[in-house]
């Protein structure tokens, strides 16, 4: 019987934010070499299956199917060589509907910039079908967010939600149900008081097919994985480490001192310790390679108050939204003066639109949301 490895300093860190056991027996089958990948793979075996597995570890099948030979996997090869194709497929949809997004902003002369998971899938994922992505999520900056989206809603696109003071972010939805969230910022204003101005500044040229984008380096990108991995309540608390380990596999080739890059990025953002947590775990249970002189300089930096606060709530197990401080940064930000009224007039117009059965029902299904994910195998 394959035991499991006890619990590191560098794991037990994480906390909640962190992924579970079951979790990081899946993540080190997708990510470890050899009999160690295969060892991990067994003893998530021995007490679950692929039929009962929560859907965040599901999430990581098709990577662990990568990973992995087809006798280790044994007589689920087939069924996991399946994930991976069904992940192929979905994500596909997903690149098509990116690509029509960024026609319609290219000619309303719009610079696109990808970032996550459709930029990870196009640049450091070698293996088709690894990883899942639900959305592309692209960047159009401050200036342009407005006018990206109504170009996109006059291309027959909808916005299912409206746009919040306090939103980063707006979803939106072609005819064929494709999404995609056009971002102002990706850090700033959740997890840092400043824009994340010089990742955009320094950002390289990326094609996908026929779209000519933006993407942000490595080494932001890396951050950027790091932060909403740990910081957020999404599919990517899961998956993450995975998108770490294959992010430093591909920088050696990609970028010349990634490392200074990475340091220099989580400076920026006043978030090196919290990056730091996030590398030392992924180099002392993964064995990914990240310098440990890196992951020291990184601890030693500055952290922003509201950050070092978020990631301790996270670290318990809460995941707070803290919409009036987004707002009052993104206000203050763009020269305006916060007030309560602008916070709330949005969010009174849109409860009155809805109606209040509307709006209980949306609660009730955010609540059971929020419960699902916290009921992990």
């Amino acid at each position: 019987m394959d035991h499991t490895p006890p619990l590191s300093p560098a794991l037990r860190r994480l906390g909640a934010a962190g992924p579970n056991d079951a979790e990081m027996e899946l993540i080190r089958a997708a990510t470890l070499d050899g009999d160690a990948a295969a060892s991990a793979w067994r003893r998530w075996l021995q007490r679950r299956d692929i039929d009962t597995a929560h859907h965040r570890s599901t999430d990581l099948l098709p990577a662990v199917s990568a990973n992995l030979p087809a006798e280790v996997v044994g007589a689920d090869a087939d069924r996991m060589r399946g994930l991976r194709r069904r992940v192929w497929a979905e994500n596909e949809l997903v690149v098509q509907g990116l690509i029509d997004a960024v026609a319609v902003l290219a000619a309303a002369g719009i610079d696109v910039t990808v970032v996550k998971g459709v930029a990870l899938t196009t640049t450091v994922y070698r293996e088709p079908g690894t990883r899942h992505m639900a959305d592309a999520d692209l960047v159009v900056g401050p200036r342009d967010f407005v006018a990206a989206c109504d170009a996109l809603i006059g291309a027959g696109w909808r916005m299912p939600h409206p746009i919040y003071p306090f939103f980063h972010a707006s979803e939106l939805v072609d005819p064929n149900g494709r999404a995609v969230d056009v971002h102002r910022w990706v850090v700033f204003p959740r997890f840092s008081p400043v824009p994340e101005t010089a990742w955009f500044e320094r950002t390289v040229p990326h094609q996908i097919r026929r779209a000519a984008v933006h993407r942000l380096t490595s080494a932001d990108e890396l951050v950027l994985t790091c932060l909403h991995g740990l910081l957020t309540n999404t599919v990517s608390a899961t998956r993450w480490p995975i998108d770490v380990v294959r992010t430093v596999e591909f920088a050696g080739r990609d970028e010349p001192d990634f490392w200074d890059h990475v340091v220099r990025a989580s400076g920026e953002v006043a978030a090196g310790p919290v990056v730091a947590d996030a590398l030392e775990m992924c180099r002392v249970e993964l064995t990914a390679d990240i310098p440990a002189d890196v992951v020291d300089a990184l601890h030693a930096s500055r952290v922003d108050r509201g950050l070092a606060s978020h990631w301790l709530l996270c670290r318990r197990g809460i995941t707070p939204e803290w919409r009036l401080r987004r707002y009052v940064r993104i206000e203050r930000v763009s020269g305006r003066r916060p007030t309560v009224r602008r916070y709330l007039a949005p969010r009174i117009a849109s409860f009155r639109a809805r109606g209040p059965a509307d709006v209980a029902r949306g609660r009730l299904e955010r609540c059971r949301d929020i419960m699902s994910k916290r009921r992990r195998d």
